[in-house]
């Protein structure tokens, strides 16, 4: 009898357990996120890239990155092919992605656009904790290996291009 009076006691207390568990790794990172949000507001920077699709086609890429004592929280691609607007976000944790975020978006200029797909993806220690996507997935989306490797080389091509246009990091405004 008393097993029975306290198995939904104890079935509440793990349950409770679990929820607080995933609670932390997710406001953890909604507030890092939160913050970084709220720097760019104000120390944003940009630069632009000229990228080539064969060797006749060109598109330009919009780069926004902000930093934090000297290190980037956030940074963002945009970039247009054809009708197709392209972003790609990245919120950063000591140099490590917590949150990635790619769109692919119909414009259709004066009209309302529409997201053809895209993904959000939560990560700890660079594993993926949670996933959610919008659209229909084309192969190209969500491959956890994929997803690393385009974080890689786009930081990479960030920080090459943080040195080559002479930015640097912000000053700490009192």
């Amino acid at each position: 009898m008393m097993v029975h009076r306290l198995l939904p006691i104890l079935m509440l207390l793990i349950s409770t357990a679990a929820s607080a568990q995933r609670y932390d790794w997710r406001t953890r990172i909604d507030r890092l996120i939160e913050r970084a949000d709220s720097l760019s507001l104000k120390y944003q920077r940009t630069f632009w890239l000229t990228k080539y699709i064969g060797t006749d086609r060109t598109y330009k890429e919009t780069w926004y990155y902000t930093e934090r004592d000297g290190r980037v929280v956030e940074f963002e691609i945009r970039y247009m092919i054809d009708s197709i607007e392209h972003s790609e976000t990245y919120y950063l944790d000591n140099g490590r992605p917590i949150c990635i975020e790619r769109y692919e978006t119909v414009y259709f200029g004066y009209y309302e656009d529409e997201i053809k797909r895209g993904e959000v993806l939560f990560l700890e220690n660079e594993n993926i904790r949670q996933l959610v996507t919008i659209g229909h997935r084309e192969s190209s989306f969500v491959k956890s290996y994929d997803t690393m490797r385009r974080f890689t080389d786009r930081y990479t091509e960030l920080k090459q291009n943080m040195i080559a246009t002479g930015h640097k990091a912000i000053e700490r405004h009192q």
